[in-house]
């Protein structure tokens, strides 16, 4: 017995509505509160981080890394919206 996955994600946005049409239009994730994502099984790394660490900007309190297919089509979708990738 014991955890057998992430149920969930969950984070603060000053404009929620707004963060999850972003991610719904530009990722594909289904976000909000009424939205169940189901996805392909694989790895998750969990790890905490030393709240000074470079390894990601220090003004993002998580970094989430997300599995994709068609990388180099999602990035050209980003940068043609935008997006920086």
């Amino acid at each position: 017995m014991g955890v057998t996955g992430i149920g969930g994600i969950f984070f603060r946005s000053s404009d929620p509505d707004a963060r999850a049409a972003w991610y719904r239009e530009h990722l594909g994730i289904p976000a909000g509160a009424e939205s169940v994502w189901e996805q392909e099984a694989g790895m998750t790394v969990f790890a905490p981080f030393p709240a000074d660490s470079a390894y990601f900007d220090a003004v993002q309190p998580f970094m989430l890394n997300l599995r994709v297919t068609g990388l180099d089509e999602l990035a050209g979708r980003l940068a043609a919206a935008g997006i920086p990738v």
